[in-house]
């Protein structure tokens, strides 16, 4: 049985949804006992006999931190993981050789009897996007700023995404004081060459 964690986010009392008498549940702390030594590992080397450290391992302790249990927290991080070189390589070699089931047909009935596993599974899988949006967001900015005609695509994105141009609309532009402005069709931008919309963008942001 399982004592001390290795790590707060991971901790014993919180891993298993049941008591060690439940069926099932003295597999679980036997396996949960070689994933703890998991978690100890600095570096990905393994011996014979040892499991690998999974490049998961970050997400899955996100999860054991949201209150989900080792084996769905695993499960969860595991299945929203890139398919590249992933390990292990299926379902089937999760189940047993990290979670301690005989099969993964006990995966299977939780998922049908849990929707929120299947939920979880599709949020994580765009939380990298979502975590790295501001940095993106910063470059965007950064690259409109520059007065380079190479700059053009970031520009028209940048005023695209505030709404201030429109290529399959109208143009419209707020004036001061939340005011109307005078605006012009997108029509009015559809002849002209990239060069000529580059430097009206620039015109309409103060760069040129």
């Amino acid at each position: 049985m399982c004592t001390e964690s290795p790590t707060p986010l991971d901790s014993a009392d919180t891993a298993f949804p049941a008591s060690e008498t439940t069926p099932g549940q003295s597999e679980s702390r036997s396996a949960y006992a070689r994933w703890r030594e998991m978690l100890l590992r600095t570096t990905p080397a393994p011996t014979t006999g040892d499991l690998p450290k999974p490049g998961w391992m970050d997400d899955y302790l996100a999860l054991r931190a949201e209150g989900w249990t080792w084996r769905k927290a695993a499960l969860i991080a595991w299945s929203a993981s890139p398919t590249k070189d992933r390990w292990p390589a299926s379902q089937s070699e999760l189940a047993t050789q990290v979670l301690g089931l005989r099969s993964d047909r006990t995966i299977r009935k939780w998922r049908e009897k849990d929707p929120g596993i299947d939920e979880r599974i599709s949020r994580a899988m765009v939380e990298p996007l979502m975590r790295h949006r501001r940095d993106v967001i910063d470059a965007l900015v950064f690259v409109a700023k520059t007065e380079d005609p190479k700059a053009h695509p970031d520009r028209r994105m940048f005023l695209e995404m505030t709404g201030d141009y429109k290529p399959k609309g109208q143009m419209a532009l707020t004036g001061e004081n939340g005011g109307p402005v005078q605006h012009q069709g997108a029509s009015d931008f559809d002849d002209l060459s990239d060069a000529e919309l580059d430097q009206a963008i620039l015109n309409m942001t103060g760069g040129g």
